[in-house]
This record gives structure tokens, C-alpha cells and sequence, in this order.
């Protein structure tokens, strides 16, 4: 296979591809688990349930399985091995963190079939014939069609650079110049950043909780729209670290709901 870049295929990584890289493909988790965490709460579902379908959310970045730091690695390997392999380890990735991205095209924010699947997978839970793990993990797949609006998970320069005019809202990371065009390597974590964009986190929030089905017959009364948005307009307004905006998310479901909450299988 042809590939981008000089002569050293691994200057990117220092020459260390297995222990270097660095393949970010996600929200992160002030997103996934925190935002999540407090839409599930804010239709009325009780803490423990906001807490297994936020966690599960979360988890698709952390579990070994579907991490798409892994995932990127093992496609960026595949690459000089075989196209089948190649192929196999980008669709992986595409299917949790670029969902229906192909070699040429980048995912789309709001794609229907994630929210379609995430809709379905809600209320299959909440109708006692689903599971958490199932919705959890169709909520994490919705929200990253808005962070990686128009990037592929695939290798391509054209989709994932700057040369796409429809990446005019960011701009390179210049740390991560030498990482291929895979997914938004070359941006760094700057797509998972809501505060660079608070207007798409803020769509994307407002779709997802659009989609919550209402916790039927608790006498509860769901947070209204403009309260929802008031909350996470602040939320994404915090320009911190990624623990500090994980801090600031905790703080907000404990002001909102008077409990509080942490992810506990996240690395900073």
C-alpha cells in the first residue's frame, strides 16, 4: 500500500508506533459520562440508572476492546501489512467512534442510523427488554458523529486535513504534524474539545436528550429545554483540562440534582 509521509513511516510515534501513538477518536469525558450522567437525570431516571447508561457510554474510550487509541494503532500497523487487516481495523473504528465512515467520506453529525440505534436501544432499556450496555453504547456512537463531523476513520488526506474545507472551524495541531490522516489524528484532541465548538456539544446534547424516553409513572417533572441548555452552555463554556471540565461536570449534576457522581476507570 502507497502511503503519506518521508522516509522514517514511524517518525510520528519517535520510531515507537506500539508505545507513541496516539489515535484520539471520541468526546471526551465530560461529554460521555458527565453530560450523559445529567441528560439520563434530567428525564426523571434515578441516579443508579443514569449512572450504568452514562458509565457504559464512557466505557467504549476506555474498554480495551473498543478504545480507538487501540484501534487506531492497529489499523495504522494493518496498513503496512494487508488491505484486508487494514480494512478490518478501520471499520472497527468507525463503528464505535466514526460510525458509517467509508475510505472517502467522513462520518455526519446526527447521522440517522446512530440515532436511530440509539433511540431504539433507549427504549428497549427503559422497557425492560434492553440493556445498558446496548444504549450506553449507542449514545457514545451519536455524540462522536457531532466531535468527528466530516473525518473518516480510514487513512486519508483529503477528509482528514486541513485541505477539507469543512474543518475550517479547527486548525491543525502542530504536535501532532507527523501522525498519519487517520480519524482526526492530525488535529489532536482538539475535535474532542466541546468548548472549541460549544455550539455542535451543545446540539448534540439537546438531540440526545430529545431522544431519552420520559421515566414513566415517578411523579417526577423532566428539566425543561432551556434549563438543559442553560446548564451545558456553562458546561461547555469551561476551557480546562480535561479533569478540570470532568471536575466542573460533577459540579454540575451535584448544583442540578444534589448528588455526587464520578467516573472511576478514567486515566487523565
Amino acid at each position: 500500500m502507497e502511503e503519506d509521509g518521508g522516509n522514517d513511516l514511524y517518525s510520528f510515534v519517535s520510531s515507537d508506533p506500539i508505545n507513541k501513538t496516539d489515535f484520539l477518536g471520541q468526546y471526551e469525558i465530560d461529554f460521555h459520562f458527565y453530560v450523559i450522567y445529567y441528560l439520563m437525570r434530567a428525564k426523571c431516571y434515578s441516579p443508579s440508572e443514569a449512572y450504568d447508561i452514562a458509565y457504559n457510554s464512557q466505557n467504549v474510550d476506555d474498554d480495551h476492546s473498543t478504545n480507538p487509541q487501540l484501534l487506531g494503532e492497529r489499523e495504522f500497523g494493518a496498513w503496512f501489512v494487508s488491505d484486508s487487516l487494514y480494512n478490518y481495523w478501520a471499520k472497527r473504528l468507525a463503528r464505535y467512534h466514526f460510525i458509517n465512515s467509508t475510505q472517502t467520506t467522513g462520518t455526519r453529525a446526527g447521522d440517522p442510523s446512530a440515532v436511530s440505534a440509539a433511540r431504539s436501544g433507549l427504549l428497549a432499556w427503559s422497557g425492560g427488554s434492553g440493556s445498558a450496555v446496548n444504549a450506553g453504547i449507542s449514545l457514545h456512537v451519536l455524540a462522536d458523529t457531532w466531535a468527528h463531523h466530516d473525518f473518516t476513520a480510514f487513512w486519508d488526506s483529503g477528509v482528514n486535513t486541513k485541505a477539507n474545507p469543512n474543518h475550517s472551524d479547527l486548525t491543525e495541531d502542530p504536535d501532532f504534524s507527523n501522525y498519519p490522516a487517520i480519524g482526526h489524528a492530525k488535529y489532536g484532541h482538539r475535535p474532542d474539545e466541546p468548548y472549541l465548538r460549544p455550539r455542535l456539544a451543545l446540539s448534540a446534547a439537546q438531540l440526545i436528550f430529545s431522544i431519552i424516553p420520559d421515566k414513566q409513572s415517578c411523579g417526577c417533572t423532566p428539566l425543561s429545554l432551556s434549563t438543559v441548555n442553560s446548564d451545558l452552555e456553562k458546561q461547555f463554556s469551561n476551557s480546562g483540562s480535561e479533569y478540570e471540565r470532568a471536575v466542573a461536570g460533577q459540579q454540575m449534576i451535584e448544583s442540578r440534582f444534589g448528588e455526587s457522581v464520578w467516573y472511576p476507570d478514567h486515566s487523565f
